[in-house]
């Protein structure tokens, strides 16, 4: 991992947050609702290490939740392009917060095991 893919991690998630934070987001079911204390994220070396042990595996899929106690975690795999890793790690992004714009969340913002579990995916969205 460079230090400019982990800037282009870090600065896309920022983006998004903030879309949401000042109400600009717009879903399935109309805009999420702003959020008045949403927190800038900050990049952690030590997070990454863990995904890292975990992506060299080569198995696809979540890693077991043990391994990472209180996080929680995004997949994406890409195949058949040529794309930098700073084009793959935007596209991840975007792919994890288009959720927002496929599967909504409702009106109430609040993420419950029915709205989790339909079959349209929010998970990813909810982790950005």
């Amino acid at each position: 991992m460079t230090d400019s893919v982990r800037r282009v991690f870090l600065n896309t998630h920022n983006k998004y947050r903030s879309l949401v934070a000042k109400g600009q987001a717009s879903g399935l079911y109309g805009r999420a609702p702003s959020a008045a204390r949403m927190l800038k994220m900050v990049y952690d070396c030590n997070i990454e290490k863990t995904a890292m042990q975990h992506t060299r595996k080569c198995r696809f899929g979540h890693s077991p939740r043990s391994s990472r106690p209180n996080l929680g975690e995004n997949v994406y795999v890409r195949w058949g392009r040529r794309e930098t890793f700073e084009q793959a790690a935007k596209q991840s992004c975007d792919s994890w917060f288009e959720e927002l714009k496929t599967a909504g969340m409702p009106p109430s913002n609040i993420l419950t095991s029915r709205v989790f579990n339909r079959p349209k995916a929010i998970g990813h969205y909810t982790q950005v």
